[in-house]
């Protein structure tokens, strides 16, 4: 579960300019992790069908480049 999340949010990153990820990376990491509805609109949660794991909810702690390059 954390290795596929991880991966979402790592894709959503990449496909973000620097700035745009920095004003807006809370919304991006959600979207990224709940997808959109039919409406554009955020879901409220995401499901694991194997093993019926719901994701709820995210914390975002803190945004910060791995690299030194970044």
């Amino acid at each position: 579960m954390c290795n596929l999340m991880a991966a979402k949010v790592r894709a959503a990153v990449a496909s973000s300019s620097f700035e745009d990820f920095h004003k807006s990376s809370a919304h991006i990491i959600r979207k990224a992790i709940f997808g959109l509805d039919e409406r554009n609109k955020i879901n409220d949660n995401y499901d694991f069908e194997k093993n019926c794991l719901r994701i709820k909810n995210v914390d975002i702690q803190s945004v910060e480049p791995e690299s030194r390059d970044t």
